[in-house]
């Protein structure tokens, strides 16, 4: 009996000599193998223009996801998860600035920057100063890129865009010849409208009305009075909103205007803006931008479209790719750098001759636009309302810079 309790205080002592450090050395390599990138993501939350971005914000955690589900991202053999830090730019340069330097003491490096060109412009010195990598998902502002941003990228720029759409407005409609241009009275907006008016004017069409209405217009029947009384053959909203997309295209119908109207930028989801309009007034519609719920749609948003339908019970829209399509070349950037440092990944991403984008393959370009190749040039999107039968049309094109 003394012997068979001599044995168990023996192996007792074993189990705690040999088995408990291999248990907590196993818990440990959990910890320490779980690899994380933490990525920032600004978006209003709140404010005066968290209503429109709400599906951006809402987005986020499914982006995460899904992300995730692709494999993260993999740096010298070692895989990491991907992590997205939701900041409230709070709809303002203040809140922007904020959120800035909040990420900045959270040594985070790399961030999905806001769409709005003031507060992105606001941050600029911060996240420079700190070689935070900052990414537009997509913009028209020439103004906030250059060599002198050295950590600054976009995603998609919807200059690139504007060739394609007077392409495809001269060959759908060859009887244009004149055109009304009623777009927003945005600083920022004009090298856009540079570019805009140029590419019309290379395909020999004339300028016959060109006026900006302040932002947040509702009533368009003034400027449209004034911009029909030219006899446009077709009316350019430049980029927009969707309830100005549909003020302009409602009011424009009402005043007897039923050539086509379109925007060489977005004005939003153009499922959610054919929902908008009456019957008789949804036709000869079409911008550079996707209709994300088009079969012809790349295999990545189908596959998006999956996560974020089951996780926000939510019908699927362009605002949900935002955050992915800024995150998704960047993350194509690290990978190619094997490197977590921002300089390595500045100097890797804009020397890259192929990179992946969520709407098919891309180039880096920029440098006869902004003087450096910080922005991917993926392929430019069109999506047209052709009628309330016939429903939304959707294409690819060449982007050209």
């Amino acid at each position: 009996m003394k012997r068979f309790g001599l044995n168990l205080r023996v192996i007792s002592l074993f189990l705690t000599i040999v088995l408990v450090p291999m248990i907590s050395s196993y818990g440990q390599a959990e910890t320490t193998g779980s690899k994380t990138l933490k990525i920032g993501v600004m978006s209003s939350v709140t404010g005066v223009m968290s209503a429109g971005y709400k599906d951006i914000s809402q987005s986020v955690k499914p982006t995460e996801k899904f992300l995730n589900q692709k494999g993260g991202v993999t740096i010298g053999g070692q895989k990491y998860r991907i992590e997205l830090v939701l900041f409230d730019d709070q709809s303002s340069p203040p809140g922007a600035v904020a959120s800035a330097n909040k990420l900045v003491q959270e040594k985070i490096k790399f961030v999905l920057a806001p769409m709005f060109m003031p507060s992105n412009l606001a941050i600029a010195p911060i996240t420079e100063q700190a070689k935070t990598i900052r990414v537009q998902s997509t913009t028209s502002g020439v103004e906030q890129y250059g060599p002198q941003l050295r950590y600054s990228f976009a995603a998609s720029f919807t200059i690139c865009t504007i060739p394609a759409i007077y392409d495809y407005l001269t060959k759908t409609y060859p009887g244009v010849k004149k055109i009304g241009r009623l777009v927003p009275d945005d600083p920022g907006a004009k090298r856009f409208s540079e570019y805009d008016v140029q590419e019309a004017q290379k395909k020999k069409l004339e300028i016959v009305f060109d006026e900006p209405y302040r932002i947040g217009t509702e009533d368009f029947y003034p400027i449209l009075t004034k911009a029909l009384e030219k006899k446009p053959d077709a009316l350019d909203m430049g980029f927009a909103i969707l309830p100005w997309a549909k003020g302009i295209i409602s009011q424009a119908r009402e005043l007897g205007f039923d050539g086509p109207i379109y925007a060489p930028a977005f004005v939003g989801d153009i499922n959610l803006l054919n929902g908008m309009l009456e019957p008789t007034h949804a036709h000869d519609i079409f911008q550079g931008g996707p209709d994300v719920l088009s079969p012809k749609m790349t295999p990545i948003v189908k596959e998006f479209r999956k996560v974020v339908e089951k996780e926000l019970g939510a019908r699927f829209n362009m605002d949900h790719t935002i955050v992915l399509e800024g995150v998704w070349p960047l993350l194509k950037a690290i990978e190619k750098a094997q490197s977590f440092d921002t300089d390595k990944v500045v100097d890797t991403w804009e020397k890259m001759e192929s990179i992946e984008s969520i709407y098919g393959k891309a180039r880096m370009g920029g440098q006869k636009i902004i003087g450096i190749n910080h922005m991917v040039m993926r392929p430019a999107l069109i999506s047209r309302i052709v009628d309330k039968n016939k429903g939304v049309q959707f294409n690819y094109y060449e982007s050209k810079d």
